[in-house]
């Protein structure tokens, strides 16, 4: 009987044990993760400085050491939040060299493969027909009213993030020339 991870429900790979002794995770998951909150997923506890996984035996693993918390959200903060089922779309890269070598190395293809993950992650929600539920623009909320189109083509910022958002949802139709 295969224990599965708790965050993305498929056989556990690379085993990572937590300070709470939360034990059901693959590293990859727990690691991104830890890019959003340092609390078990489980029990809430705060998880620490580092993770301790890929076991060989009870005195022999590996500690990766946490990078510090970003102060703001990241920009593709919402592609972590992804349905189980589309995580098998996505290249399962694994290997016992974890840290920032192996990220220095791998930047671009990372880049592309948080590409890929929104792409996925878009067109998963359009074809659960999902919509985007509205949220007042007050105080509280701290959300602000949509730009109007003179405040888009006014701002260069806003519209480089309109382009890069078009060009991300044009790329979901696989037959679609977005350039």
């Amino acid at each position: 009987e295969d224990e599965h991870c708790v965050i993305c429900l498929h056989e556990i790979h690379d085993r990572t044990i937590l300070p709470c002794a939360h034990d059901r995770l693959c590293f990859d998951c727990i690691f991104i993760w830890c890019q959003q909150s340092r609390k078990c997923p489980l029990c809430n506890a705060p998880i620490g400085d580092y993770l301790i996984h890929n076991f060989r035996s009870k005195y022999d693993y590996s500690k990766y050491y946490l990078p510090p918390l970003r102060t703001s959200p990241a920009p593709t903060a919402a592609l972590t939040r992804l349905p189980a089922g589309s995580r098998q779309s996505r290249p399962r890269r694994r290997s016992a060299d974890w840290g920032p070598r192996r990220r220095r190395q791998s930047l671009s293809r990372d880049r592309e493969d948080e590409l890929e993950l929104a792409i996925s992650h878009r067109r998963w929600i359009y074809h659960h027909r999902l919509y985007a539920k509205h949220i007042a623009s007050n105080p509280y909320t701290r959300y602000k009213p949509c730009p109007t189109p003179a405040q888009i083509s006014a701002s260069p910022d806003l519209i480089s993030r309109a382009t890069i958002f078009i060009r991300r949802e044009l790329r979901i139709w696989i037959n679609l020339d977005v350039e």
